[in-house]
């Protein structure tokens, strides 16, 4: 039996031109050079997990590609992200919070409101968190990477 794939895989060129496109209209919205960091969040033993992307992640360079700045300063051990607590954000310093979370398992719609520490960073206080679609996938290839792209543009109305 011969499985084929749903989709077309994008070519270079296609992706090439997403970005391209992308960038064009983030500069429209003037959201070129944004400060971003990008999170997936879920809960463990009671307490909210903050997966903190950082800049060598795919989702850190699908922002790099788009004419956006991924902040996160912290370091990894070659995956990509590091995971934090709520502490931790503070590390995001004037960043946008751009996150993915499921529906049932979302800190940011249950632990995080209800804690000082969150209440208190400049992204909260300045209404810069914008939720991505829990679909959205940071491990795929050319697909996941169209999705992120897309989602991207979606919260920053581009």
């Amino acid at each position: 039996m011969v499985v084929r794939p749903r989709h077309r895989p994008w070519s270079v060129g296609q992706l090439d031109s997403a970005f391209a496109a992308g960038r064009t209209r983030l500069a429209a919205k003037k959201k070129a050079g944004a400060s971003v960091v990008v999170v997936q969040a879920f809960t463990t033993k009671g307490s909210p997990q903050l997966r903190m992307f950082t800049p060598n992640s795919i989702p850190g360079q699908i922002a790099g590609r788009l004419g956006l700045v991924d902040s996160w300063p912290g370091k990894d051990a070659g995956s990509g992200f590091t995971t934090v607590g709520v502490e931790g954000l503070t590390q995001a310093g004037s960043a946008d919070l751009l996150y993915v979370a499921v529906k049932n398992d979302n800190p940011f719609a249950t632990a995080l409101p209800g804690n000082a520490v969150y209440a208190k960073l400049p992204a909260v206080v300045q209404k810069r968190v914008f939720a991505l679609d829990p679909g959205t996938w940071f491990f795929g290839g050319p697909l996941s990477a169209q999705q992120a792209i897309a989602e991207f543009l979606r919260v920053y109305q581009a």
